[in-house]
Protein backbone atom coordinates (compact mmCIF):
# COMPACT_ATOMS: atom_id res chain seq x y z
CA UNK A 1 0.00 0.00 0.00
CA UNK A 2 2.87 2.44 0.72
CA UNK A 3 4.35 1.95 -2.53
CA UNK A 4 1.04 2.55 -4.51
CA UNK A 5 0.79 5.62 -1.97
CA UNK A 6 4.12 7.19 -2.85
CA UNK A 7 3.61 6.42 -6.87
CA UNK A 8 -0.13 8.14 -6.44
CA UNK A 9 2.10 10.99 -5.12
CA UNK A 10 4.74 10.99 -8.09
CA UNK A 11 1.84 11.19 -10.63
CA UNK A 12 -0.05 13.77 -8.43
CA UNK A 13 2.48 15.84 -8.79
CA UNK A 14 1.94 19.29 -10.58
CA UNK A 15 5.56 20.81 -10.76
CA UNK A 16 8.41 18.97 -12.30
CA UNK A 17 10.81 19.23 -9.69
CA UNK A 18 8.25 17.85 -6.82
CA UNK A 19 7.64 15.04 -9.33
CA UNK A 20 11.47 14.31 -9.42
CA UNK A 21 11.63 14.30 -5.69
CA UNK A 22 8.79 11.98 -4.95
CA UNK A 23 9.74 9.51 -7.90
CA UNK A 24 13.26 9.50 -6.26
CA UNK A 25 11.76 8.64 -3.17
CA UNK A 26 10.23 5.97 -4.27
CA UNK A 27 12.66 4.32 -6.19
CA UNK A 28 14.29 4.44 -3.09
CA UNK A 29 11.44 2.38 -1.00
CA UNK A 30 11.24 0.22 -3.42
CA UNK A 31 14.67 -1.04 -3.79
CA UNK A 32 15.31 -0.78 0.25
CA UNK A 33 11.98 -2.67 1.30
CA UNK A 34 10.22 -5.33 0.74
CA UNK A 35 6.51 -5.75 -0.46
CA UNK A 36 4.44 -7.93 1.84
CA UNK A 37 1.49 -9.05 0.98
CA UNK A 38 -2.00 -8.88 2.70
CA UNK A 39 -3.20 -12.42 3.31
CA UNK A 40 -5.60 -14.14 5.98
CA UNK A 41 -3.72 -13.65 8.72
CA UNK A 42 -3.25 -10.00 8.35
CA UNK A 43 -6.80 -9.62 7.50
CA UNK A 44 -7.52 -11.26 11.32
CA UNK A 45 -5.23 -8.99 12.47
CA UNK A 46 -6.77 -6.12 10.97
CA UNK A 47 -9.86 -6.63 12.33
CA UNK A 48 -8.58 -7.59 15.67
CA UNK A 49 -7.09 -3.82 15.41
CA UNK A 50 -9.92 -2.09 13.99
CA UNK A 51 -12.47 -3.53 16.74
CA UNK A 52 -10.08 -2.67 19.39
CA UNK A 53 -10.20 0.81 17.85
CA UNK A 54 -13.93 1.04 18.23
CA UNK A 55 -14.61 -0.56 20.97
CA UNK A 56 -11.76 2.75 22.31
CA UNK A 57 -13.82 5.10 20.19
CA UNK A 58 -11.91 5.27 17.50
CA UNK A 59 -12.47 5.09 14.09
CA UNK A 60 -9.50 4.85 12.16
CA UNK A 61 -9.94 4.37 7.80
CA UNK A 62 -9.68 0.90 6.86
CA UNK A 63 -6.52 2.12 4.27
CA UNK A 64 -5.00 2.80 7.87
CA UNK A 65 -5.77 -0.16 9.53
CA UNK A 66 -4.86 -2.43 6.86
CA UNK A 67 -1.26 -0.60 7.00
CA UNK A 68 -1.37 -1.15 10.72
CA UNK A 69 -2.09 -4.65 10.62
CA UNK A 70 0.65 -5.26 7.90
CA UNK A 71 3.28 -3.87 10.34
CA UNK A 72 2.01 -5.62 13.72
CA UNK A 73 1.54 -9.07 11.74
CA UNK A 74 5.19 -9.03 10.18
CA UNK A 75 6.77 -7.40 13.18
CA UNK A 76 8.01 -4.52 11.82
CA UNK A 77 7.78 -0.97 12.74
CA UNK A 78 5.81 1.49 10.91
CA UNK A 79 8.05 4.57 9.98
CA UNK A 80 5.67 7.42 8.94
CA UNK A 81 4.82 11.24 9.58
CA UNK A 82 1.09 10.29 10.29
CA UNK A 83 0.54 10.58 14.17
CA UNK A 84 -2.97 8.86 13.64
CA UNK A 85 -1.34 5.59 14.04
CA UNK A 86 -0.11 6.04 17.44
CA UNK A 87 -4.28 5.09 17.80
CA UNK A 88 -2.44 1.64 17.51
CA UNK A 89 -1.06 0.87 20.74
CA UNK A 90 0.51 -2.70 19.68
CA UNK A 91 2.15 -1.00 16.42
CA UNK A 92 5.30 -0.30 16.86
CA UNK A 93 5.46 3.27 15.08
CA UNK A 94 8.39 5.37 14.35
CA UNK A 95 7.80 9.17 13.57
CA UNK A 96 9.80 11.45 11.01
Amino acid sequence: MTIGELGLGVEMASEAKKRSLRAATLAVAENRFDVVGFDQATATECSRLMGDARRRGRRPSVQGTIIAATAVHNCVPLITQDVGFLAFPELDVILV
